[in-house]
């Protein structure tokens, strides 16, 4: 990828599904005549046995309740219940469940009795590995997907090069907020950004941070990075950074303290070469080091030990230009980290993921990593040196999004076609060594999949430029639900 792309991709999410009691217990809840529970949204995938049922509980309770659910299969039990965010008067909660049964029924029946609000039940169709999840609508957004993000109260947050959304189409520039069910959620007021936003991430107080190529968001002028309220109004206590170039990727710390990548030299007038950190309120946070790279940076990762792992088209990091082909790390000051070695990649980092034993994935353009064949997609050890026991993936065209699932499986989306001489289109998933996963099949996605973000029930949000999906063509613009 030439250094003045503007492509970006950025993070992932995961879930899990601990064992949880279901023994009746009735919750509190607010005052009404006549409480409701009701299934928004079911989903299963065959290949690992795992699904959730999104229920409504109306009105909100003032806990989280205790469900007794019962299946049709022998096999299948109870995960997590959790909160999955509001709908009016209502809240939302997830029900995840797996099942032993093998091979994995077609379909599960679930019934499911929250004290004080009824029963109700669904029949959830346990989709194939790699197809389309059909209960997932189509959001029609009129152009690409470059960013994807859970919000807090359980919708997606995406960004992108769109202007318009929904049925009846609306007006909806570059940010919009998808529900669950996939359907444009009006409540987030069109921002009115002028160009591109490459990234959207939501803070927990509901505020989202955009970064991209625009120069003008809700009719004032903010370069390339801007935050707007909860309805989508921009916010004006946040310090206007003025980064000199686009901003290509955002990661939020636990702290409210962000880090902003993207092919910038200097933030709030003061040098910082394609990377900085900022405070909750805008201002940079002069305690992190200019990382002094020397091309655009296109992704960014944080380690648990507070590293930052920074990808782009760089060569050299750090103020006496050390080598650093195309990844580098730094410490949490900034400073460039001596101990990470030279990865010798020939070809862009668009996106970064680290495993939970420290090693990192890493997927763009490149085809050899040192002296060995790696082709857009390879694994580094703690040091930074190859891991050569990941297996050279043989993918055809560029990876520009990865995502990590918890069993150590990785998704890798982009513009090929073929992996490892087998029809993979956009979208593929490897066994943990390397090998492609052919128990994942072909989504035939028409267009490019730019970005990855897992979901719950065993799959997987997938956003880009495609307006099809799978052997039967069936539309989807821009956004889709993956089976897993």
């Amino acid at each position: 990828m030439p250094a003045t792309s503007r492509r970006t991709v950025v993070r992932t999410a995961a879930w899990s599904v601990p064992a949880v009691a279901v023994t009746a217990a009735a919750p509190a809840r607010a005052a009404s005549a006549s409480p409701t529970i009701t299934v928004v949204t079911s989903r299963g995938t065959q290949s690992d046995g795992v699904g959730a049922l999104v229920l409504s509980l109306d009105p909100a309770p003032t806990s989280t309740p205790v469900p007794s659910a019962t299946y049709d299969d022998t096999g299948a039990t109870s995960g997590a219940f959790t909160p999955a965010g509001t709908s009016g008067t209502a809240a939302l909660y997830t029900l995840e469940f797996s099942t032993t049964t093998t091979p994995t029924p077609t379909t599960i029946t679930a019934t499911v009795t929250v004290p004080g609000y009824g029963v109700t039940s669904a029949t959830i169709t346990m989709g194939l590995a790699g197809s389309l999840d059909a209960t997932f609508a189509d959001p029609l957004l009129n152009s690409s997907v470059l960013g994807i993000a859970a919000t807090p109260a359980g919708s997606l947050l995406t960004a992108g090069t769109f202007f318009s959304a929904g049925s009846p189409a609306r007006s909806q520039r570059r940010v919009a907020r998808v529900t669950s069910g996939g359907a444009l959620d009006t409540t987030l007021a069109d921002p009115g950004l002028d160009s591109s936003a490459n990234t959207a991430v939501p803070q927990a107080d509901g505020k989202v941070v955009i970064g991209g190529i625009f120069t003008v968001v809700g009719g004032q002028s903010l370069n390339v990075l801007a935050r707007l309220n909860a309805d989508g109004t921009v916010d004006p206590s946040f310090a206007a950074p003025q980064p000199n170039g686009f901003v290509s990727a955002v990661t939020l710390l636990a702290d409210g303290r962000m880090l902003v990548a993207g092919d910038f030299t200097t933030v709030h007038g003061t040098p910082r070469k394609k990377l900085c950190r900022l405070n909750a309120d805008g201002t940079l946070d002069t305690s992190f080091a200019d990382p002094g790279l020397d091309a655009v940076t296109l992704s960014v990762a944080l380690q648990p030990d507070g590293k930052v792992l920074a990808g782009g088209a760089s060569t050299k990091a750090g103020p006496s230009g050390a080598a650093r082909a195309k990844l580098a790390r730094f410490n949490a000051d900034g400073t460039l980290d001596s101990s990470f070695a030279d990865p010798g990649l020939d070809g862009s980092v668009n996106s970064i993921v680290v495993q939970s034993d420290g090693k990192i994935v890493v997927g763009g353009s490149f085809l050899t990593a040192g002296t060995s064949a790696r082709a857009r997609l390879a694994r580094f050890n703690t040091d930074g040196t190859l891991d050569t026991s990941f297996a050279d993936p043989g993918l055809d065209r560029n990876v520009l999004g990865i995502a990590l699932q918890p069993d150590g499986k990785i998704l890798a989306a982009g513009a090929f076609a073929n992996a490892q001489g087998v029809a993979r289109g956009r979208l593929a998933r490897f066994d943990a060594d390397g090998s492609l996963d052919r128990t994942f099949g072909d989504p035939a996605l028409q267009g490019n999949a730019q970005k990855l973000l897992l979901g719950p029930g065993g799959t997987v949000y997938v956003g880009g430029l495609f307006t099809r999906v799978g052997r039967t063509s069936t539309p989807r613009s821009r956004l889709a639900r993956i089976h897993l």
